[in-house]
């Protein structure tokens, strides 16, 4: 993929290289990836929310949560960071904490 190629300090290169090792199941080399681009732009939000997912993906709950965290004290609304937080949480057994994040995601797509 033609994509792999490109520049090491090109962001949206980055992202999308990122995206593709995600949807393949290449979550390591997927942080990686975002890892450069939070390296640029520490707010990156594509990054931090398919960073958290990716280390959701392999069962790392806690630092999936601090991504999805960063997120929302930008955006406290953010649906994908609040699914994902949810997720998370419920995963550690925080289901107060996550039932919280799936209701506020929900009112968020009322909107």
């Amino acid at each position: 993929m033609s994509f792999f190629n490109k520049k090491e300090n090109d962001i949206d290169a980055l992202n999308n290289k990122g995206f593709e090792l995600l949807k393949l199941g290449r979550y390591e080399e997927a942080i990686e990836c975002y890892e450069k681009v939070l390296a640029i732009d520490g707010n990156n939000i594509f990054a931090l929310n398919n960073k958290g997912d990716a280390l959701f993906e392999l069962g790392i709950y806690p630092e999936a949560i601090e991504c999805y965290e960063k997120i929302l004290a930008n955006d406290g609304n953010n649906f994908g960071a609040l699914y994902g937080k949810g997720l998370a949480l419920s995963k550690l057994g925080r289901h107060p904490e996550a039932i919280e994040c799936f209701k506020k995601a929900n009112l968020g797509l009322r909107k």
